[in-house]
């Protein structure tokens, strides 16, 4: 590659053929997917993808044996549960309003992706808590 993107799959001319274009890009998105970039438009376009999956029954989203109970006793004491992640916010609702436990999206506040921010950056976390209303960081678990 010219610029030296590892694993970057060129695309191909505006002249090339529809078959070329689509299987450029299936091979980029899987090359990004592989590498387990967090790239916004990338954890969209995997929430979309779930979407169908999660409708169609072929999706179930996992967590925990322990989880549905804290959460439920978290949800009782009047804390309030946020969940950030680098999957999309659409992901994010799709996995917890669908897993073997049952909808557990009615024990959570909101979500967050990376639209707030990488999830190494100070700055993400600013913006959360601000977003959440907290006056100080440090009221964040």
């Amino acid at each position: 590659m010219k610029l030296g993107v590892d694993g970057a799959i060129p695309i191909p001319p505006d002249d090339a053929g529809k078959n070329e274009v689509i299987a450029a890009l299936v091979a980029n998105v899987q090359a990004m997917i592989k590498a387990d970039r967090k790239i916004t438009a990338l954890k969209q376009l995997q929430g979309h993808i779930w979407k169908t999956g999660f409708q169609n029954g072929e999706l179930e989203g996992m967590v925990f044996e322990d989880v549905p109970e804290a959460l439920e006793r978290w949800h009782a004491t009047g804390r309030k549960v946020y969940i950030y992640s680098s999957g999309s916010r659409l992901a994010q609702r799709l996995s917890f309003g669908k897993t073997k436990f049952g909808d557990l999206r009615k024990y959570l506040c909101g979500f967050f992706d990376t639209m707030v921010g990488n999830k190494r950056e100070t700055r993400s976390y600013v913006e959360i808590s601000e977003s959440v209303g907290v006056d100080h960081p440090s009221e964040v678990l």
